[in-house]
């Protein structure tokens, strides 16, 4: 047995469990972070929509009978939200089309607006 503790294969197998040891904190303090990341681009959408609703949408509604946005002035307030949103998050120092992917932000925004709806029915 003592020509087990002279070998260097303790060595290496101990270097190996400290490895991976390392290995799986770094992982945790990743994935730690990037949920952290994700949900701080996440609200920057929802203040995106808020801002555009605020500033765009409400007057629009009020402006209309039946209070409904026509399917381009829909797409032009999306729009302005994506964008709206990736400003407040570029000021918060979040790349949010890099962080939830760029082609899935007007799905975001489709449905923050939704829950935003939902809210207030």
């Amino acid at each position: 047995m003592d020509w087990l503790l002279d070998t260097p294969l303790l060595e290496v197998v101990a270097a190996i469990a400290g490895l991976v040891w390392s290995a799986l904190r770094v992982y945790s303090k990743l994935d730690e972070w990037t949920s952290e990341k994700t949900q701080r681009a996440l609200l920057s959408l929802e203040a995106g929509v808020a801002t555009i609703y605020e500033s765009y949408v409400r007057d629009i509604k009020k402006a209309r009978a039946d209070g409904k946005l026509t399917k381009e002035e829909r797409e032009e307030a999306r729009r302005k939200a994506v964008n709206e949103g990736i400003r407040i998050g570029w000021m918060l120092g979040i790349d949010v089309a890099k962080t939830l992917g760029a082609d899935l932000l007007p799905m975001f925004v489709d449905k923050i607006a939704q829950r935003r709806k939902e809210g207030n029915a």
